[in-house]
């Protein structure tokens, strides 16, 4: 997952997580972005959010793992 901080759009490379869920959380919990990863690679436009700390999770089969990113 790249970059980070992010300015307008993050990369997430999901060779390695198939058929996985990508969720993007604000710091209060609030869900802004829902979307299944099909491809190797998913940019996710951060144009429209505003500057602060997001938690994205990627659920897979493996399980759910979660990454802070940041909003410049």
């Amino acid at each position: 997952m790249f970059p980070n901080p992010v300015t307008n759009e993050l990369t997430i490379i999901s060779s390695e997580i198939k058929n996985a869920i990508a969720e993007i959380y604000s710091i209060l919990g609030q869900k802004l972005y829902s979307s299944v990863l099909n491809d190797e690679n998913t940019n996710i436009d951060f144009s429209n959010f505003q500057s602060g700390i997001y938690l994205v999770l990627l659920t897979s089969e493996s399980g759910t793992k979660t990454y802070k990113v940041i909003k410049k």
